[in-house]
């Protein structure tokens, strides 16, 4: 029964650990970052969620699937996805995929299908903002946005121009919006 016991603890500790290790991925140099902001007025029923990236090395496409709550009783709206005036306005393909039965937002981008277009250089800054509105008659609840698995097979991931791939780290710590 101990043993048995012993076993089972150290099963969960490896696969803990091993999610832990796995979920961040870059050979390539320092840590690319993800990052999610979001900024909220006081007293209105609309929410921006900025989303940053930190690169470094050159990105031919990148994907960032968000969730926004639990599908069943969420609070929030996602309204649109825009790339205007960010690092990746001039992207050849650019995607906000909502779906709001399962309160997630796929955030899709590919700089080149022209052969004529830059990929994204080494830098930070904004590469989108997600826009949200809060459901008349919500109870006040704080909703956390955070990276998912969006079906077929979409993950957080940034793509290099020789298609390797990078899981970045995804900082939400700033992620939280608040609705009263």
């Amino acid at each position: 029964m101990r043993g048995n016991l012993v076993l089972s603890v150290a099963l969960c500790l490896l696969v803990l650990s091993s999610s832990l290790v796995w979920g961040y991925d870059d050979k390539f140099g320092k840590p690319d970052t993800c990052r999610i902001t979001v900024v909220q007025k006081e007293k209105s029923n609309k929410v921006e969620a900025k989303v940053f990236l930190f690169n470094d090395e050159d990105l031919a496409a990148l994907t960032v699937p968000l969730k926004f709550g639990d599908s069943k009783k969420s609070s929030l709206y996602c309204d649109s996805v825009s790339y205007v005036k960010t690092r990746v306005d001039y992207f050849s393909w650019k995607t906000g995929w909502i779906d709001s039965t399962a309160n997630t937002v796929l955030i899709g981008l590919i700089a080149d299908l022209s052969g004529k277009k830059p990929p994204l250089k080494p830098g930070s800054g904004q590469i989108a903002t997600v826009y949200f509105s809060v459901k008349k008659g919500a109870k006040p609840t704080e909703v956390v946005l955070d990276t998912c698995f969006v079906k077929p097979s979409n993950v957080l991931k940034l793509i290099t121009n020789d298609g390797k791939e990078i899981v970045p780290v995804f900082d939400n710590k700033n992620a939280k919006i608040k609705i009263k």
